[in-house]
């Protein structure tokens, strides 16, 4: 505030030392009015400055006005300096304000485009740091579907086994997969528990979702298992049941769907 009223108080002072040492008659009201108006500037600066100052300079203004009067006795240069006083400590006192409002209402918007660009900075960053920590679910989901589907008859688990004839690698390649995707349909289904009791609807529906996937593809893989088997002939069909009541005591819940899928 006090450097507008500064360059106000400058400005007119120089107005008037320029008027003084151009002038040839006498002073003018104009001179008058200029003359009040840099008072009136001066007991603004003083007031936004130091305020203690300022019965002391308006005691030297008061004091100003008097002699003035006492010596040339004339009323209208007394009220047209008194009008110039208050006109210049209005018109600076706006000047202040307005001037200092500008100046903070940059500030301000500056202020406020940096701190709202350091909050999405930061956004972003826990953005991206979120995004880095989180596992990519469709790939674990491709992988496990991957890794179910890469088990066939030349794997490593049935290619050393001399005694077994193809369809035995074939029946035991598909049981393989059926007991993986059995795996991981129990797996799913524990993690649809946790979701439901942590209050998260749509990861519990993602899971369900992924529990029946994952049921399907163990029944497919016993169904095709056992119709290979019924194909090979009416004398495996012992072999068949003797084999669904060896994996109903190892794994209850791949008996249980075996058994819905007897033709």
């Amino acid at each position: 505030m006090s450097i507008t009223t500064l360059a106000l108080l400058i400005g007119l002072g120089a107005r008037i030392l320029l008027d003084h040492l151009t002038r040839s008659g006498e002073s003018s009201a104009r001179d008058f009015i200029v003359l009040g108006l840099w008072q009136g500037c001066g007991l603004h600066y003083v007031t936004a400055t130091n305020k203690e100052l300022l019965v002391p300079a308006a005691a030297v203004v008061v004091v100003k006005l008097f002699f003035d009067f006492a010596v040339a006795q004339d009323t209208t240069r007394l009220m047209v300096t008194l009008l110039g006083i208050a006109l210049g400590y209005c018109v600076a006192d706006l000047l202040s304000r307005w001037m200092d409002n500008s100046e903070y209402g940059g500030r301000s918007r500056k202020r406020h485009q940096h701190v709202h660009r350091q909050r999405s900075r930061s956004i972003h960053a826990r953005r991206s740091e979120g995004d880095e920590r989180r596992p990519p679910r469709r790939d674990t989901v491709r992988r496990a579907v991957s890794d179910i589907t890469s088990v066939d008859t030349n794997s490593l688990l049935f290619g050393r086994d001399p005694t077994m004839t193809p369809l035995d690698r074939e029946v035991a390649a598909l049981r393989a997969r059926a007991s993986l995707a059995d795996s991981e349909r129990r797996r799913y289904k524990e993690e649809r528990k946790w979701a439901i009791e942590q209050g998260n609807p749509a990861r519990a529906k993602e899971m369900s979702w992924q529990v029946k996937r994952y049921s399907a593809l163990m029944k497919s893989f016993h169904r095709e298992a056992d119709d290979k088997i019924l194909e090979a002939g009416p004398a495996n069909s012992m072999d068949l049941q003797g084999e669904r009541k060896a994996i109903h005591l190892i794994h209850p819940t791949q008996g249980t769907h075996l058994a819905q899928t007897d033709v």
